[in-house]
């Protein structure tokens, strides 16, 4: 049994792009063609671990990240621009009397005492249509239970594709 026989074909597009990258190698380069092929092929191979590493290190960071989000002593949440909360720590939900599951799809109007939407929304509202930056008020939350719990709000707006707080 040859050994052509015991690895699978490649697709004739993938030959013929695999013998053109070869030829132009070869070519500018100056090399035969088989040298050069072995320089294509370690080029690409470093370009793969390259990008295997850099993914590593993005998940490495992502890591650290939850981790400081999930371990923080501070309620930490954000929230869709229509105030639906779509990421809460726990600090967060045990300040207010949730688990992290239950608060999402809920919103931050609702858990917010009466007399404080009107100014929690204002100041949302600003932030959200680009005149301030980010802002911070005093507020009331409504727990779960019916307690009330006092709060310092410091919020930034996030412009990307989910556009939240």
């Amino acid at each position: 049994m040859s050994i052509a026989a015991e690895r699978p074909a490649l697709p004739p597009s993938q030959l013929n792009a695999l013998a053109a990258l070869l030829a132009a190698a070869s070519y500018f380069s100056g090399l035969p063609a088989w040298l050069a092929g072995l320089a294509v092929f370690a080029i690409i191979a470093v370009g793969v671990r390259g990008m295997q590493r850099r993914e590593a290190l993005a998940r490495e960071s992502e890591q650290r990240l939850r981790a400081v989000f999930d371990h923080a002593l501070v309620g930490i949440g954000r929230v869709l621009a229509d105030g639906r909360w779509i990421d809460v720590n726990p600090a967060l939900a045990r300040m207010l009397g949730y688990t992290p599951e239950e608060m999402q799809g809920l919103t931050w109007m609702e858990m917010t005492h009466p007399d404080d939407v009107d100014s929690s929304r204002l100041a949302f509202d600003s932030a959200l249509h680009g005149q301030q930056e980010s802002y911070s008020l005093e507020k009331r939350y409504q727990r779960r239970d019916g307690g009330i719990v006092d709060a310092v709000i410091v919020a930034r707006a996030s412009r990307g594709a989910s556009s939240s707080f």
